[in-house]
Order: C-alpha cells, then structure tokens, then sequence
C-alpha cells in the first residue's frame, strides 16, 4: 500500500521539484515515505497509477531518469486525469532536457488542477528557458495569482520581465520576493542588473556588495 500522505497532496511533489533550500529536507521526506511503503508493500512490481507514480519518483530521485520516464508514462496511460502524475512526468522530462514536452506535461497538470500553482510555475521556467517571455510571465501572474507569497514566481517573473525590458515590473518582483525571504546571490545580482538599467547606480552597486556576502543559488 502506497503512503498515503504523500500521494493524497500532490503538491508536495511540486515542493520537492523547487531547486532551492528546502530540497534537501524534503527529498529526505520523499525518502523515509517510501521506506514505509517499501516496509509494507509486497515484493512485486508496481501495479496502479499511484504506486507507479510513486516508484517513478523515487527512480527520478535517485537519478534513473529513463526508469522514471517508462514508469511515469505507464501511470499517465493507466490515469490520464492525476495531476500528481502529470507533474511527475513534467520534472522527469524536463530533467531529460525534453522541454517541450515537460511544458506540455505541466499544462496538462493545470487542467486536472487549475487551482495549484505548480503546475503554471513549472511550465513558466520552462518557456523562460526556451525563450518566450509573455507566455512564461503569464504563467508566473497564475502561480502568485494561486499562492501571492510565492517568492521564486515573483523571482522567475522578474527576469521575464527583465527579458521583455519591463524595468520597472521587474525590480518590482525583485524586491517582493526579497520581502518574502528570497536573498541568494543571483537575486541580488538580478536587481542590482535592473537598478542599473533603471540608472540607479548607488542601488546597483548596493545590490551587487549585497550578492557577494549571499550564499549563491
């Protein structure tokens, strides 16, 4: 039997994907529930979507990607409605280099459930990195629209608007997720770049001295 706690709230997924401080912390989580279920669980193969879903993280987790990917598609096939699925999916493609399709995945995952911001926050970094902008800032306005204390959509919104030359916009978001606990190096090099172009040049040069004392992300 799969554990319950952690494939009843998927978003906790979402949480492990963030590559920021928490991620060690919750892989460990993601871990100590698997040796639960493995503690409990027949010695046979992956069977449901659930627990195929679950064996696919846990290969994902320890760098298997394409053993994660054929488990990660079998459960989408056998549930092609389960966020939790879809957002799996998406992280594994995505950590395959396949970012199409890892944006594709994500999408998917939005409309099985569009009030989550993972999904739409997934999908944003994914057109940042492929180079479109206006459709990675809508993204980002769903997530902070879905959680507004979400310091790495502020971030990542931030340097779609960098992209796009929104100056102002940016240093914006820079300095809300500032507030909201977000102080590594690249997000004071980041605003002290936009305070620079907004030809602020005691505050890009704060901002900069400020980076260097940060620990770097």
């Amino acid at each position: 039997i799969i554990h319950e706690a952690l494939i009843g709230s998927w978003p906790r997924l979402g949480e492990w994907l963030r590559e920021d401080a928490e991620t060690a912390r919750l892989r460990d989580s993601l871990r100590a529930s698997a040796r639960q279920w493995d503690e409990r669980a027949e010695r046979s193969p992956p069977r449901s979507a659930r627990d195929l879903t679950l064996q696919g993280v846990l290969e994902l987790d320890a760098g298997r990607r394409e053993e994660a990917l054929v488990l990660l598609r079998e459960a989408r096939r056998q549930d092609p409605t389960n966020p939790f699925a879809w957002l799996a999916l998406g992280s594994c493609l995505a950590r395959l280099g396949d970012t199409a399709a890892a944006a594709e995945a994500f999408g998917a995952c939005s409309t099985f459930d569009p009030l989550s911001e993972w999904p739409y926050y997934h999908r944003g970094v994914m057109e940042l990195a492929v180079g479109l902008p206006d459709q990675a800032r809508a993204d980002f306005d769903r997530a902070i629209r879905a959680r507004p204390n979400f310091a790495e959509a502020y971030f990542n919104r931030a340097l779609a608007r960098e992209t796009l030359g929104e100056w102002d916009g940016a240093l914006a978001d820079l300095d809300q997720a500032v507030r909201l606990g977000l102080t590594s190096t690249r997000v004071y090099f980041v605003r002290s770049s936009v305070r620079k172009r907004l030809g602020d040049a005691a505050g890009a040069a704060a901002d900069f001295s400020e980076g260097l004392r940060r620990t770097p992300n």
